[in-house]
């Protein structure tokens, strides 16, 4: 996992409609507007996207920086969604073995 120094910025595809289904879906239970959010598409995302391996051309996850490291696919959304008030049970989800977690997130 690499770093960035930017924290709790959530990196999504801008041209997909899950994705920005799952923008909304955050915003709108981030009542402490601790997340902050940036398409892949835009100049700041493709510089993200390109640091953590993921293609902007072809993405294949979204992507959340958290505590300076970079989470993919499964445990972006379960990084999220646990510091959402009400969704802290989703962290017990993390005990999931990753593959499995990946194949149902992909």
């Amino acid at each position: 996992m690499k770093s960035w120094p930017d924290d709790d910025v959530i990196l999504y595809d801008g041209v997909c409609i899950f994705c920005s289904r799952w923008v909304r879906f955050v915003v709108a239970r981030d009542t402490a507007r601790r997340f902050r959010f940036t398409p892949i598409q835009s100049d700041y995302g493709t510089r993200l996207a390109k640091t953590f391996g993921i293609d902007p051309e072809d993405p294949d996850t979204n992507a959340v920086v958290h505590g300076g490291i970079a989470w993919m696919k499964s445990d972006a959304a379960l990084t999220v969604l646990s510091h959402l008030p009400g969704w802290g049970w989703t962290s017990a989800l993390f005990a999931v073995p990753k593959p499995l977690r990946d194949t149902v997130y992909s």
